[in-house]
């Protein structure tokens, strides 16, 4: 599906799992909703709901070593 871009109050009704605004922006910010899923547009931040989705269907995998970044 082209055009999956959708604000995070849009992205919150499709996850259940987050409770409110505040919670996605820190998962942003620590890197738990992964780079390549949120798309910044100027000041405005979108989620690509199908990379969320791909994302999802690897375990939640992004970073080598799970959720764990590994030391450099």
């Amino acid at each position: 599906m082209e055009g999956s871009l959708v604000t995070i109050p849009e992205f919150r009704r499709q996850e259940a799992g987050i409770p409110s605004d505040a919670r996605a922006y820190q998962l942003i910010r620590d890197q738990i909703i992964p780079p390549g899923v949120v798309v910044r547009l100027g000041r405005r931040i979108f989620i690509d709901v199908n990379e969320w989705e791909k994302f999802k269907r690897l375990g939640g995998k992004s970073l080598p070593g799970g959720w764990r970044r590994e030391a450099h």
